[in-house]
């Protein structure tokens, strides 16, 4: 059981570490083998089964995804093991492999389902008619901009624009090099992928702050990495990614800004909390938490000229953060074009 120990520190000497190098060696070159050999024989079972070329080609590459995490596990593993055994294993070492197993898995997930499953108040681009989902929104925007009508009644039209002016400018930004608009719309879940791993780095920084390490690090960490829920985030094209992802940006920086107050960090805490309120706005809930912390802070300040110099951190927040929040308020998201 020694060698499932997070104690990351390990005396060993020259001889012990030249066998455990040769034997790890040995081991993960084995592993990555099986790995490259049960990968070939399945795509090679896969092109058989199929009579049509075209027909076969897709589904393996299809497929081939699935089987990517997979080969991702078997080398992590091999290289985790590898470092235990030679003793350099490190906390920064087993993060970098946790980031890269979530990754390589949400990757595999979005590419997996596409823009049209697992989705919630999307519709589809194409739509005739009316389509007021976000999918709707996004292109309402490319084409004519914000809009400057009464958006109450109008489905997902309501939401705050962050997230589907964001969009809006990828869209136009791929069809205008070239790209069709159909491949264009699929590569919108390159955003939100990305929103969840900043999400997850943010996770890791917060942890960091409460100094947990070892298992208290590594089990909550392991959690939000294959939570389900950010899984569906990073396929989801929809504004909840953005809006999850500033929230804990601005935990991240209301806590760094408790321990050590500034003009920088409470100005990234006010643009964060702005920013989530700006792509959707129930998460303004996290502000009564923020707000709490500076009530705290300034109870606690002994100094007057402390004192002082935090309430004019307070107000560079709200010259920020209520502009960026109000473009979010309730019924309509900006003024509407009397009848």
């Amino acid at each position: 059981m020694k060698f499932f120990s997070l104690d990351l520190k390990h005396h060993r000497t020259p001889e012990e570490n030249k066998k455990n190098l040769l034997e790890c060696t040995a081991f993960c070159i084995l592993l990555l083998l099986a790995a490259c050999l049960a990968l070939g024989l399945w795509g090679a079972g896969v092109v058989e089964e199929h009579a049509a070329l075209k027909e076969a080609g897709e589904e393996y590459w299809d497929s081939m995804f699935k089987y990517l995490l997979l080969f991702a596990v078997f080398a992590c593993c091999a290289f985790v093991m590898y470092c235990r055994q030679t003793g350099t294993l490190t906390e920064g070492k087993l993060v970098a492999i946790l980031f890269l197993l979530a990754l390589v898995a949400r990757l595999v997930y979005t590419l997996e389902i596409g823009i049209t499953t697992n989705q919630h108040d999307t519709s589809w681009f194409g739509k005739e008619g009316n389509n007021y989902g976000h999918t709707g929104y996004i292109k309402y925007i490319m084409e004519n901009g914000i809009p400057n009508f009464d958006v109450v009644g109008k489905s997902q039209f309501y939401h705050p624009p962050l997230h589907h002016i964001i969009c809006a400018w990828f869209l136009e930004q791929q069809v205008a090099i070239g790209i069709t608009f159909d491949t264009a719309a699929q590569n919108l879940q390159i955003l939100t992928l990305f929103y969840s791993m900043v999400t997850l780095y943010a996770s890791y920084r917060i942890l960091k702050i409460f100094e947990f390490k070892g298992l208290s690090l590594f089990l909550p960490l392991t959690v939000l990495a294959f939570h389900p829920t950010f899984y569906l985030f990073s396929g989801s094209i929809n504004n909840d990614c953005l809006s999850v992802m500033f929230v804990f940006l601005a935990v991240w920086a209301a806590l760094e800004w408790h321990k050590k107050p500034s003009f920088f960090t409470i100005s990234l805490l006010a643009f964060c909390i702005g920013c989530s309120m700006f792509a959707k706005l129930a998460t303004g809930v996290v502000a009564p938490a923020v707000a709490f912390l500076f009530l705290h802070k300034l109870v606690t300040e002994r100094d007057w000229k402390g004192r002082g110099t935090l309430i004019a951190q307070f107000a560079l927040f709200g010259v920020i953060c209520i502009p960026l929040g109000s473009a979010g308020r309730c019924g309509t998201t900006w003024p509407s074009i009397p009848p």
